[in-house]
């Protein structure tokens, strides 16, 4: 009875990590839309005061800044994501650790 017990602990640990990386993956995916949206959006404001020359320099200034501003973003993001999914995979190896030495009790 115990062993069953422990086994279904280690099965709801497992699907309690897995919910919690999608729930991440999912965040983490609508935050880069949402940046990559604002970058159109912020562009297309810019673009309506293209007026001549210094207009056209302003709007690739501001591009060039806002690209930048997102390249950093989503680097920032990139390494958050994968210090997650390196925790993550820590969590499922111990708890697959776990459930090995309760099979190898049996």
């Amino acid at each position: 009875m115990l062993r069953t017990l422990e086994s279904t602990s280690i099965v709801k640990g497992l699907v309690d990590l897995n919910k919690d990386q999608v729930k991440k993956a999912f965040a983490y995916q609508n935050a880069m839309v949402g940046d990559s949206f604002d970058l159109v959006q912020s562009c297309a404001n810019v673009r309506t005061q293209i007026k001549d020359i210094e207009g056209l320099s302003a709007f690739v200034n501001e591009y060039i800044e806002i690209s930048a501003n997102g390249s950093q973003k989503a680097e920032a993001s990139s390494k958050t994501l994968m210090e997650n999914v390196t925790v993550y995979s820590g969590q499922i190896g111990n708890l697959l650790g776990a459930a090995k030495n309760i099979n190898a009790t049996q």
